[in-house]
């Protein structure tokens, strides 16, 4: 194997490229390991680091990749704004490791920090509105559900005022609390609304199909369990007929 670390690097691109994940990695960490030893800046270290993670997080390796994202956010922090944009993407990244990591704890304390740093990006409503949804989805997630539902309610008049019924997160933050509302009897709240807004929405664009059938029959299911049979019975036909259209 060549000493070379731009070599390495770039057959670790290639590898990646097509999927060979085992031969990425290897290729990958050594092209890292070279770059420390020849003392290269750190901003160079950090963007190579950080490639070293996605290939693990490619391969559910949620340790190893939570222990390199959380290397390249203490580096990016010596020579970067700490609300950098390359800063939160990453620490985004190393709270849904520890998430997927069943480090529940850890991935909501690494999503509260996103949010604070997505505060301050008070020009890019779509950040916000993403780590509003996404700190309020892990609290649901992990049966939070009081302390969820304030977050996903700030992130809605966000995405109402700025982006149209369409777009993925208006879709993702109605969802998020359809299912808290679903779910989470206590607060009293009726999700029938927000499944009706995501159907309404989604139920004309081909690629939100998915969205579409699935909110569908969770509307479908949440009827029936109130004894509406009749309604449910046709929210379950009209997901019938596009399971049909869709040919599943």
């Amino acid at each position: 194997m060549t000493n070379d670390p731009d070599a390495l690097l770039q057959q670790a691109a290639e590898a990646l490229k097509n999927k060979q994940y085992p031969a990425a990695e290897s290729l990958q960490r050594k092209g890292c390991e070279l770059l420390r030893e020849q003392r290269a800046e750190e901003s160079r270290i950090a963007n190579e680091i950080e490639k070293l993670a996605d290939i693990h997080c490619a391969q559910s390796k949620f340790d190893l990749c939570a222990n390199e994202y959380a290397d390249v956010v203490r580096m990016r922090e010596k020579f970067l704004p700490e609300n950098d944009f390359s800063i939160l993407r990453v620490l985004y990244r190393l709270a849904k490791s520890h998430f997927e990591g069943q480090q529940y704890d850890r991935a909501e304390s690494e999503m509260r920090r996103v949010l604070s740093m997505g505060e301050t990006h008070t020009d890019s409503h779509e950040t916000l509105a993403f780590c509003l949804y996404e700190l309020g989805f892990l609290l649901y997630y992990v049966g939070k559900y009081q302390e969820a539902e304030p977050f996903l309610l700030r992130a809605l008049p966000i995405c109402e005022t700025n982006f149209a019924a369409s777009h993925h997160q208006t879709i993702q933050v109605l969802g998020g609390i359809a299912l808290l509302y679903a779910n989470c009897t206590d607060l009293g709240k009726d999700p029938e609304p927000y499944f009706v807004r995501v159907i309404e929405a989604s139920k004309s664009e081909k690629e939100l199909e998915e969205t579409y059938l699935m909110n569908l029959g969770r509307l479908a299911g949440y009827v029936a369990e109130r004894k509406r049979f009749e309604e449910a019975d046709e929210l379950y036909s009209q997901l019938l007929t596009a399971l049909d259209a869709s040919g599943r």
